[in-house]
Formats: structure tokens, sequence, C-alpha cells
């Protein structure tokens, strides 16, 4: 199980889309924390900070795009019948994927949550 795993996050990470939607996140997370200096009145920065600087209908996005990739790669290079002719089931290499789209929310939901800490001791 965690030899799957592992070959699920090489792949993911080895995507440039995957590092993409890490920047683009922190980058709307400073672009909303700039606005909620600039106008405090149409962004209230409490309430953007309390909400993440709006990251997480993003994070949303990204785990879609993320999950729709992880399976239509693997039928587009022809990696599945590798995968599926292993030693594991079925079940397993499917548990395996959620498993690593699991990591990846956290690392984004994370990721998002310090950012703003950051940005407001800044």
């Amino acid at each position: 199980m965690m030899t799957l795993y592992r070959q699920e996050l090489t792949k993911l990470f080895k995507k440039k889309s995957t590092i993409w939607c890490g920047l683009i996140l922190a980058t709307v997370a400073l672009i909303f924390a700039i606005l909620a200096r600039i106008k405090p009145t149409i962004f209230p920065a409490k309430t953007m900070f309390a909400a993440n600087f709006e990251a997480q209908q993003f994070i949303v996005f990204f785990m879609v795009a993320a999950a729709a990739t992880m399976i239509t790669m693997e039928f587009q290079f022809g990696t599945i019948k590798h995968v599926l002719t292993q030693r594991y089931s079925r079940p397993l290499v499917l548990v395996s994927k959620w498993l690593v789209l699991l990591t990846y929310s956290l690392l984004l939901y994370v990721g998002s949550s310090l950012l703003p800490s950051y940005l407001k001791s800044a």
C-alpha cells in the first residue's frame, strides 16, 4: 500500500499543474490581503482573514482538477494497464489515489491557513 501511495504522490508532484495551483492560491491570498489594506470598506480585513482570503473556494476547484487529471493521465499515458497488472487490487489502487488527494488537500488547506497568519504579521 505504501508503495502505491508513494508512486501516486510522485506522479502528482511531478506535474507542473500541482505546483502552479499552490502558487495561484498564494497569489490570490496575497491579492485579497492587499485589497483588504487598500479598500477596507469593501474588503473588511477581519472578515477576509477569517475566510483565509477566500482560499477555500479555489481549493475545491483545484482538488476537482487534480482528481480528474490523476485518472485521465493514467489512461492518456497508458500507465493504468501497468498499475492494474501489478500485484495490487483495483480497490487498493483507488484507495491510494484517494489518500494522495487527501494529502494534497490537507497540504493546500494548511498552506492556505498559514499564509494569512504570515500576511497578518507582515
